[in-house]
């Protein structure tokens, strides 16, 4: 299931209209409707709001755990409910688990960027927390490392997909 079709599941199973949804989440009724359509991803900070408002993984949210052929439910993962750039989640907790992964995986910087398909300049940037990945960048390092986009973000300490 595609993330256009998850999200207006979740949305229509918590008995939710576009515009209450928009209103939860502090974004404009027009993102809701064109996530909803397919024509625009949620970024970062949006991504994790619509996650924790409900409270599903980034991993269910996205269709990332039925690719990988676990069933598509509400998280069990225990999520760190602090904001998006709060000391617990976000890009500086995003560059922490990234800099640990890489380093634990014996990865220099130019190699991963290599793998993943980015640069290695976007690498330093992510892990220093000056930059946040965009949701195909942090698929791809979940994946390079075979742990959820969660973990990766530092919403959770659960690390398997």
């Amino acid at each position: 299931m595609e993330f256009k079709d998850r999200l207006r599941k979740l949305r229509k199973e918590a008995k939710e209209t576009q515009s209450a949804l928009a209103k939860a989440i502090q974004i404009s009724l027009n993102q809701v409707a064109r996530f909803e359509k397919g024509e625009q991803k949620p970024g970062f900070d949006n991504l994790w709001k619509l996650a924790d408002h409900f409270q599903v993984s980034v991993d269910d949210l996205m269709g990332r755990t039925e690719a990988t052929g676990l069933p598509l439910e509400k998280s069990t993962n225990q999520v760190i409910s602090e904001p998006p750039g709060a000391s617990g989640a976000g890009p500086a907790a995003f560059g922490d688990r990234l800099k640990e992964l890489r380093r634990a995986a014996g990865e220099t910087q130019p190699v991963l960027a290599k793998a993943v398909g980015v640069s290695t300049g976007q690498i330093v940037r992510f892990e220093k927390g000056e930059q946040k990945p965009g949701l195909d960048n942090l698929w791809k390092l979940a994946d390079h490392f075979q742990v959820t986009m969660d973990y990766l973000a530092g919403r959770t300490d659960e690390n398997k997909i």
